[in-house]
């Protein structure tokens, strides 16, 4: 999906699909070693998808950070829960 809609390079695409697959592997990491209160839980997460993003958005082009921008408040806005780190 993001390689079609911000046109992305197979080098972005190679890169962006490492840092996604860390991302879920620390996670799922999470998960398992749970034992915090469920808003210590939300904030590790919410830190792990800013940390993501910072990312991802390092690697593309002002046009593509835009677009990529676009897509992530129509995330937010498609969650059921919202996204608690929108102000």
């Amino acid at each position: 999906m993001l390689k079609e809609r911000l046109a992305l390079t197979d080098e972005q695409v190679a890169k962006i699909t490492a840092i996604i697959k860390e991302s879920d592997a620390k996670r799922q990491k999470m998960f398992e070693e749970s034992s915090g209160d469920r808003e210590s839980r939300r904030a590790e997460m919410t830190k792990l998808l800013d940390e993501t993003d910072k990312k991802i958005t390092a690697l593309l082009t002002k046009d593509q950070n835009k677009k990529y921008e676009e897509l992530r408040k129509e995330r937010r806005r498609q969650s059921p829960t919202g996204d608690r780190r929108e102000k």
